[in-house]
């Protein structure tokens, strides 16, 4: 019997490692940036991204929002064993000790995706108050390593964080059309993790 569980622990944990190499492996995205810009204020303009599988662009609702930096490396290392996360949490074990190769990383395909972009929509918005938004929406395609995992707590739904070996996929637009992301983003909350996924 003693045995008999042995086998079945270990099936199990070689199941959910297997799961989270999977989910881990090196494979192609679209990112979104959504560049939300107010024109009678002080807000200046705010940076949300948002990604999709390259497998599932006629999807809309399979974007999900893209962390690329303000979480911590508690959210990191939970994402990559496929655990739900919540980004908004912060204990006295929460850590933001992350290596500075890491950093480098991030901001490397923060830049890929600067210099890469498409503009794909306009978005304007006049508002009672007198404010004037404009939300500009660009694509990207990127080539790399990325986990994902159930978020939980003030949003619950599928989140990404970026892990390493990004590439900007050049011939990207020659074999998906881009009619696949030109669509109406009108409707996506893409503040959601406002004090987590922007930048300026």
């Amino acid at each position: 019997m003693f045995f008999l569980k042995a086998i079945i622990v270990t099936v199990l944990l070689l199941a959910a490692t297997l799961s989270a190499l999977a989910q881990n492996r090196k494979s192609q995205y679209v990112i979104l940036t959504f560049e939300d810009t107010y024109k009678i204020s002080q807000h200046g303009t705010d940076t949300y991204y948002w990604i999709i599988s390259a497998d599932s662009l006629k999807q809309q609702n399979r974007i999900s929002p893209f962390l690329l930096s303000g979480f911590s490396k508690n959210t990191l290392e939970s994402c990559c064993k496929g655990e739900p996360v919540d980004p908004f949490v912060v204990t006295t074990e929460t850590s933001y000790d992350f290596a500075k190769s890491y950093f480098v990383s991030t901001d490397s395909l923060r830049k890929l995706i600067f210099k890469n972009r498409t503009n794909i929509q306009v978005i304007t918005k006049n508002w009672a108050s007198g404010q004037k938004e404009k939300i500009q929406v660009f694509a990207t395609p990127i080539s790399g390593n990325f986990c994902s995992s159930s978020s939980i707590g003030e949003y619950n739904g599928r989140i990404y964080v970026s892990i390493s070996n990004f590439q900007y996929v050049d011939n990207f637009w020659e074999t998906v059309p881009i009619k696949l992301i030109e669509r109406d983003f009108t409707g996506v909350g893409f503040a959601v993790f406002q004090n987590l996924s922007r930048s300026r």
